[in-house]
């Protein structure tokens, strides 16, 4: 009888026993769940919801913008809210952390998504500037923006440059300046709390102003005989004859051209016309088009007797670039388009062009609607 006795109790204390370690496991894991919102109150459909950065325990929002995760284990975790597609552009997203301590089922009401941050379309585009604006975030714990540049779509935070911070919420754009001229450039902005990124913005691009390099090109403004903006260098010095000037009647726009006479009858005779060019215009590597229409009472087909010269004061940039120009009797104006590329590096300050001339015989050419212009 004790022998029986014996056993119904190890049965008893085996089976409590057994109990309680199924208690315990049952009790190891709980689950989270609750409602997400807009900043305006509505539900949030299809946010994206997990524990521990998405590498598991995820699941989406339904229409009502309730979720439910469970398998948790109990403690401290970082629930992350997430959101992409936003008004069918890819690129905007917002996210949340939230910090959840709890050692049994919750569920959370008051989850607010970010209000994402959109980039409106650029004002006041100039050759050098634009001004870049967006929304306000209006969520709580906001850190700062950050706003990237780069030069193609393929925009992000490592890829494109930061050109501007903000930790101000009600600062929302910024005056981008020292762009080159007639160039494409993108923009984002990226929006921060304490705990890191909490939106992207969707990404622009705009192309800056062109610009005009070469002033006075039509030879129409003109004092005391001189084209403004023009140096003119005869080099008359023993060949009196030589000269370079306007001339009134002759033009293929507007009422004047540049007139040039080489006298000389010893062969090539140098004779150039020079423009400063203002700080900053040039391109580091970007290629131009030199453009201008010309005739002549001579012929000198198959020549390359004119030449751009680009130099600058520093000595670091100094281009001489000969041009293929047929010259022909026949009273017929030509259009000229010259292209070439600029160095990668050089002192942007300072320069200098000039078309320079060493026509071998003696006649008469003429100048018209000179232009240069970036291609890329």
């Amino acid at each position: 009888m004790k022998k029986n006795l014996s056993s119904l109790v190890f049965i008893l204390i085996s089976l409590l026993t057994s109990c309680s370690n199924d208690d315990d496991n049952s009790d190891s894991t709980i689950k989270i769940s609750g409602f997400i919102k807009s900043i305006n109150n509505t539900p949030e459909e299809n946010v994206k919801v997990s524990i521990s950065n998405f590498e598991n325990l995820t699941t989406s929002t339904d229409s009502e913008g309730y979720f439910q995760i469970e398998g948790i284990t109990k403690g401290e975790h970082d629930l992350m809210i997430y959101k992409d597609n936003i008004d069918s552009n890819s690129k905007v997203f917002v996210q949340k952390i939230f910090k959840v301590s709890t050692n049994s089922d919750t569920e959370l009401e008051s989850l607010t998504l970010p209000n994402p941050v959109i980039l409106d379309i650029p004002t006041e585009i100039t050759a050098s500037s634009a001004l870049i604006n967006w929304n306000n975030s209006s969520s709580d714990g906001f850190r700062e923006y950050k706003l990237y540049r780069h030069n193609s779509s393929g925009l992000d935070e490592t890829t494109g440059t930061l050109v501007h911070v903000s930790t101000d919420i009600n600062e929302t754009n910024f005056l981008d300046t020292n762009l080159n001229n007639s160039e494409t450039y993108y923009y984002r902005v990226y929006v921060l709390d304490e705990f890191g990124q909490i939106g992207g913005s969707n990404i622009i691009n705009f192309e800056t102003n062109n610009v005009q390099i070469i002033k006075n090109g039509s030879f129409e403004n003109v004092s005391n005989e001189d084209p403004l903006h023009w140096n003119l260098i005869p080099n008359d010095l023993n060949s009196p004859e030589n000269s370079i000037s306007i001339d009134n009647t002759q033009s293929t726009e507007g009422s004047n051209s540049l007139k040039f006479r080489n006298a000389d009858v010893n062969g090539c005779f140098e004779q150039w016309i020079e423009q400063d060019i203002d700080n900053n215009i040039l391109v580091k590597g970007a290629t131009y088009k030199l453009i201008f229409d010309y005739k002549s009472d001579f012929i000198l087909p198959n020549n390359n007797s004119v030449s751009l010269i680009i130099r600058n004061a520093g000595g670091d940039l100094d281009e001489w670039l000969y041009m293929d120009v047929d010259f022909f009797d026949d009273g017929q104006w030509r259009n000229n388009i010259f292209e070439f590329t600029l160095p990668s590096e050089f002192s942007n300050n300072n320069i200098d062009i000039d078309i320079h001339f060493c026509i071998a015989p003696t006649g008469y050419w003429w100048l018209d609607n000179i232009s240069m212009e970036r291609v890329n």
